[in-house]
């Protein structure tokens, strides 16, 4: 029974894994408007962040972010964190 479970949760963790590369290559495609295989600065305009590091993840420095470069910049985009709801206004975070 254990090696069942130990196969089963080794079966979710690719899911989420290959659901969470699904995910960066589907953005990437979509990002991708003429289907060069690059996102150019033009089709980079609807994401600010990566306007904005565009030279910080442009590791080739050739003007386009392919896949891989674009993996590593959505890998580093901090998660949000929603406010406090209770917290009073000025309070210090908990």
């Amino acid at each position: 029974m254990k090696i069942l479970n130990f196969v089963a949760i080794g079966t979710i963790a690719v899911s989420f894994s290959l659901s969470a590369e699904e995910v960066k290559t589907s953005t990437f495609s979509t990002m991708d408007k003429d289907g060069d295989g690059y996102i150019s600065i033009t089709e980079a305009t609807g994401n600010e962040q990566l306007v904005r590091d565009w030279a910080k993840y442009d590791l080739d420095s050739d003007g386009k972010i392919e896949l891989s470069e674009f993996s590593a910049f959505e890998g580093s985009a901090e998660a949000f964190v929603p406010p406090d709801d209770d917290m009073e206004p000025g309070a210090a975070p908990r």
